[in-house]
C-alpha cells in the first residue's frame, strides 16, 4: 500500500521581530540646540558640553524615559541606539534612528508601549525585555552607545576617538575684555560645532594626520627639534585632551589658547569651511603646553605642527571627505563665503594670531 504524506505547519514557529523604528525630531524651539533666540545660559550650560565619544548622546531621564541629543550639525541616518543593561554581557539594539541636527529630545523607552523583543547587538539572539514593561529600568541600571554603518557615522565613530570635552562659555560677560565677543551667539557655537568635528576627524586613524605629524620637523620651547617619541607624546596629548572651555574672539584677535582654554574668532570658524586655517592648530599648541618659540604653534622654516594640518586638511577639503561640510550642514546661511579661496597651505602667510595669545 502506497500512502502520501505532507508535513504538517510548525504551529510553534517563532514570529518575525524587527528592530523599532524612530525619527527623532524636533517638534518645538526647546527640543533644538544652539537654536537662534535661545538664552545664552542655555547654550553655554554643561549640558552642552560636546563629548567627542558620545557626539549622538542618550541618557535616561527616569526608569521609563531616556533624552537622545544629537551635538552633530547634520541630519543623521540609521543610527542603532544600543542599550547595555547592568548584569548582561552585550547589549541591544534598542531602535533605529533617524535624528534631526542638534536635537534633543525625550522620548519613551520602545518596550514600554511597543515590542518588548529586541536583538543582542553581535548576535542577534532574540531578548525579552517584557519584566521592564511596567516598572522599566533605573537610571543608574544601563548605559548606551550608538552604531551604524553609513559612511557619515563611520565618520562620526572615528572622530570619537578624540577625548575631547567642549563646553561653550562666555568669557565676557562683563563686556569689558576686548578679546572676547560680547554675548556670544549659537550661531556662533553650532558653526564651532562644525569645525571641531572635522578637526576631530582629520586627527583620527581615519586619515594621515598621525603620520604625517611624526614625519614633520617639530621643535619644543626650547627651538629644539622633537625626538619621535617626544612628538607622539604631544600628538596623543592633543587626542587626549578633556575638558575645555570654547569662547569666541574679537577685536583683531583670530586666537586664543592655554590650559583649558580654546579660543577661535568667529570669522576663521567661517573660513575653516572653505579653507585650511591656522588656528586650530595653533591654539591646540598652546593647550598641550607649547609657546611661540615651539613649531607646534608658529612654523619654523614652513615646518611643524601648522604645516602638517594645514596639509591634511586640503587634501580631505578637496576630496569632500570631511564629515561636515556646506552640502549636508543643516543651516547653510550660517556660512558666508567672502572672496576668492585660494586653497593654499603656506601657514606662515595664513597664521595671524596676536603675539599673547598663549593663556593661561
Amino acid at each position: 500500500m502506497i500512502s502520501s504524506c505532507r508535513k504538517d505547519q510548525d504551529p510553534s514557529a517563532v514570529p518575525t521581530i524587527t528592530t523599532p523604528k524612530a525619527v527623532i525630531a524636533p517638534s518645538n524651539n526647546d527640543e533644538r540646540i544652539f537654536e537662534d533666540g535661545e538664552g545664552l545660559n542655555i547654550y553655554t550650560a554643561e549640558n552642552r558640553r560636546i563629548d567627542f565619544t558620545r557626539l549622538i548622546s542618550v541618557n535616561a531621564i527616569d526608569n521609563t524615559t531616556i533624552e537622545i541629543t544629537n551635538f552633530v550639525p547634520l541630519d543623521i541616518e540609521e543610527v542603532t541606539i544600543l542599550l547595555k543593561i547592568n548584569g548582561r554581557d552585550e547589549p541591544v539594539k534598542l531602535l533605529v534612528a533617524d535624528i534631526k541636527a542638534h536635537t534633543t529630545k525625550k522620548i519613551k523607552y520602545p518596550f514600554v508601549n511597543e515590542t518588548t523583543d529586541f536583538f543582542e547587538n553581535q548576535t542577534n539572539k532574540i531578548v525579552s525585555l517584557a519584566q521592564y514593561k511596567t516598572v522599566g529600568i533605573a537610571p543608574s541600571q544601563v548605559s548606551f552607545d550608538y552604531t551604524g554603518t553609513t559612511p557619515l557615522l563611520q565618520k562620526l565613530k572615528k572622530a570619537g576617538e578624540m577625548k575631547w570635552q567642549f563646553k561653550p562659555n562666555d568669557f565676557d560677560p562683563n563686556h569689558n575684555q576686548e578679546n572676547w565677543k560680547d554675548n556670544p551667539t549659537p550661531q556662533d557655537f553650532r558653526k564651532y560645532s562644525a569645525l571641531l568635528i572635522n578637526m576631530a576627524y582629520l586627527y583620527s586613524s581615519a586619515t594621515n594626520m598621525r603620520q604625517s605629524f611624526l614625519n614633520e620637523s617639530i621643535t619644543n620651547n626650547d627651538v629644539i627639534l622633537m625626538s619621535p617619541a617626544e612628538k607622539l607624546t604631544a600628538y596623543n596629548n592633543i587626542v587626549n585632551k578633556t575638558k575645555l572651555s570654547l569662547g569666541i574672539c574679537e577685536g583683531g584677535v583670530t586666537g586664543l589658547g592655554g590650559g583649558g582654554t580654546l579660543g577661535i574668532a568667529a570669522s576663521v570658524i567661517n573660513k575653516a569651511m572653505f579653507e585650511p586655517v591656522s588656528t586650530f592648530a595653533h591654539e591646540m599648541g598652546h593647550v598641550v603646553g607649547f609657546s611661540h618659540e615651539s613649531s607646534m604653534t608658529y612654523p619654523q622654516n614652513d615646518k611643524g605642527s601648522v604645516s602638517a594640518c594645514q596639509r591634511e586638511w586640503l587634501i580631505r577639503i578637496k576630496d569632500g571627505s570631511l564629515p561636515v561640510q556646506l552640502n549636508n550642514y543643516y543651516m547653510q546661511g550660517d556660512f558666508i563665503k567672502t572672496g576668492s579661496t585660494s586653497l593654499t597651505t603656506n601657514a606662515k602667510q595664513s597664521t595671524q594670531l596676536i603675539d599673547n595669545c598663549d593663556i593661561k
